[in-house]
């Protein structure tokens, strides 16, 4: 894979990352009203440390995205 290719794939990985979270949102969504769930702390603190660790993902890829454009 050429380096224009990894541009390419990183780019629409970064397009597609924020539609993957509202299956987080939907799932959550359906086991409440279809299965009759209730939101827990465990369950609200796990949802929040995926969408936590996927944004600290997305800011560090763009910082070093930065860093070597400056270059």
């Amino acid at each position: 894979m050429g380096q224009a290719d990894a541009r390419v794939l990183i780019r629409t990985r970064a397009a597609v990352t924020p539609f993957r979270y509202t299956r987080l949102l939907f799932g959550t969504a359906l086991g409440i009203v279809l299965f009759g769930e209730a939101l827990t702390a465990g369950m609200l603190v796990g949802s929040g440390l995926i969408v936590l660790s996927g944004l600290f993902i997305l800011w560090r890829g763009q910082k070093k995205r930065l860093r070597s454009v400056e270059q």
